[in-house]
């Protein structure tokens, strides 16, 4: 039997996710790795912003962004923006996971302009989730999933944005690996 793939698990476990309302997450595993996926992130963060320049997308880090509303208009804190009309994106804190994220509404909007934001939110989790796993070999936290919900995110948009999330993963995956 062949080994399934990193990017292929993850993709499962977000998907499943989406119809079950659960991501398994076996934990964080020994200090020593802990420390391994830490530098790994750190190196491919960095990787990420360079990407994100050659696309002419400036990246900026800097303090709190921040509250917003989400689609049924309860308050969150906002970790990261992409802001199309500047290409630019904003992060709170220098974090791979959420720079994925953004990348991947980054990605969308470049292939098919914009979405619906249950559509927009859901193709950046499930491309940035899939990313981190593939790239930075961890699973992000569950709240990946529960904001593309509150977002308005449905099992029918994840049905309708597969092809699409896949599509964007893909991008970013070798876009990094050139």
């Amino acid at each position: 039997m062949a080994k399934v793939p990193r990017w292929e698990r993850a993709w499962q476990h977000f998907r499943a996710g989406m119809f079950d309302g659960y991501i398994y997450n076996p934990g964080d595993g020994t200090t020593a790795s802990r420390r391994k996926r830490f530098n790994r992130q750190r190196e491919e963060y960095w990787r990420l912003v360079q990407l994100a320049r050659d696309l002419g997308i400036a990246v900026y880090k800097g303090g709190d962004l921040g509250t917003a509303t989400d689609a049924s208009g309860d308050l969150f804190h906002v970790g990261g923006l992409w802001d199309p009309g500047k290409e630019r994106i904003r992060l709170g804190q220098r974090s791979f996971p959420v720079l994925a994220h953004e990348m991947g509404h980054a990605v969308s909007y470049i292939l098919v302009g914009h979405q619906s934001r249950a559509e927009g939110e859901l193709t950046a989790c499930g491309a940035g989730y899939v990313l981190t796993c593939h790239i930075a070999g961890m699973k992000t936290p569950r709240h990946d999933l529960a904001y593309a919900r509150r977002q308005g995110a449905t099992r029918e948009t994840l049905i309708e944005t597969e092809g699409h999330i896949l599509n964007v993963f893909h991008e970013l995956r070798s876009a990094l690996q050139q």
